[in-house]
């Protein structure tokens, strides 16, 4: 079973997952303030973390649907350069980021029942633990009721009562 990996456990990183045909799985973190990738995979050991370098793990043998997958992983982070720039910029001034304020104001409403919308923008796939796909929607623009971002984005796997929906 792959480690726990959230943003409780582990904030602020980009990551992905991936297991192929035999159940063997794989993830990818890339964190932004230490401007380092690194892959865990269950076959290797959980607790070892790889360096990423160039977008290839010199200590890992990798397979081909392997390395497309953390060169995919590995191009996806770097297309987020601006991104890492902004962080590092606003790191050197002291500032907390937009993203950062968001998820703090968010952090604040758990538990709290209250009423939010946005606007349907994007439909997904996500892979599943047990390997079937899983469908997923993404709100823009998420507002409070007083009408406040509260997010730019927010993603959900559609459930029951978002299926009978028919968006």
């Amino acid at each position: 079973m792959p480690p726990q990996i959230d943003e409780q456990t582990i904030p602020d990183v980009y990551r992905s997952y991936s297991e192929n045909q035999y159940g063997e799985q794989a993830i990818f973190l890339y964190e932004y303030w230490r401007e380092r990738g690194t892959p865990c995979k269950g076959d290797a050991g959980w607790e070892h973390l790889y360096n990423v370098v160039d977008g290839k793990v010199p200590e890992l043998v990798l397979n081909r649907p392997e390395q497309m997958w953390l060169l995919a992983c590995w191009e996806a982070s770097g297309a987020l350069k601006a991104m890492r720039e902004q962080i590092r910029e606003e790191r050197r001034r002291g500032q907390l980021s937009h993203w950062k304020t968001m998820r703090r104001a968010l952090k604040s409403l758990e538990g709290v029942r209250t009423a939010f919308h946005g606007t349907v923008a994007q439909f997904g796939m996500k892979s599943g633990y047990s390997g079937r796909y899983l469908p997923t929607l993404m709100l823009k623009d998420v507002m409070d009721s007083a009408g406040n971002l509260v997010t730019d984005h927010l993603w959900f796997l559609v459930g029951k009562q978002l299926a009978a929906l028919h968006l």
